[in-house]
């Protein structure tokens, strides 16, 4: 807000953010969720250099990663609710959950759910929670055209479900030494780490976007769970 400058607590922009993309071949997209397009102006992607790309499926393809910070910032929320920004390997299929098509995070975005409760509570509002120790914020999950009650953040097990599908890709990375026992890519300048085919990294690439969004698949679940089921697949399969 600015209301020193514009006498009133209006937004400061809710003009559409264009979104790094983090994948060779993909354009970066536009993301416009009405008052969630402010939340977006931070809540999303920041450069990657080498960016992994699908079609480096050559045993000779290699890729080489030089930072322990090889993936997109923490900020990918963005992106996630819209169905972007993944690594989308060839032969597997990809869709998005109804947060990303509603009409009505359409036009209130992140504000919907997050800022639900507006006073001064240890929930929604400014603090962006959506549980506490006073428990769940769902008010905004309970919207007409949305979810119905009883209704809990861990709907039908899907945060469960995500978790469990992110620790068994955290597994496959780490037999791999991809990265450390501490969750950080095994990577460095001196010790740059190596991946062959290239397009594999593609697993490390789609374990931090997941992670990062924090959601636990909430954002997005139908995207969240495909693209960790294909990541763990491709490694399986090698």
């Amino acid at each position: 807000h600015s209301p020193h400058s514009r006498a009133d607590f209006s937004l400061r922009t809710t003009e559409p953010v264009t979104m790094l993309a983090g994948v060779v071949g993909e354009s970066d997209p536009i993301f416009d969720y009405g008052k969630g397009n402010l939340c977006a102006n931070c809540h999303k992607p920041r450069s990657i250099n080498p960016k992994p790309d699908p079609t480096k499926t050559a045993d000779t393809d290699t890729i080489t990663i030089t930072s322990s910070r090889w993936y997109q910032h923490y900020g990918v929320q963005g992106p996630m609710l819209a169905g972007t920004n993944g690594f989308e390997f060839g032969g597997y299929s990809y869709s998005n959950s109804f947060h990303t098509t509603s009409d009505v995070i359409g036009d209130e975005g992140c504000t919907i759910c997050h800022m639900a409760v507006e006073e001064r509570n240890p929930v929604g509002g400014h603090t962006m929670k959506l549980d506490g120790d006073e428990g769940e914020l769902t008010v905004g999950c309970l919207t007409s055209g949305c979810h119905s009650e009883p209704f809990e953040l861990n709907y039908e097990g899907t945060r469960t479900e995500i978790e469990g599908l992110l620790d068994s890709l955290h597994t496959l990375l780490l037999d791999r030494d991809w990265i450390t026992a501490s969750g950080s890519i095994n990577a460095s300048t001196s010790s740059p780490l190596k991946i062959a085919p290239a397009y594999l990294s593609g697993a490390l690439f789609n374990y931090f976007f997941v992670e990062h969004d924090a959601s636990m698949g909430a954002h997005n679940t139908k995207y969240a769970r495909q693209l960790l089921e294909s990541s763990i697949e491709v490694l399986t399969a090698e």
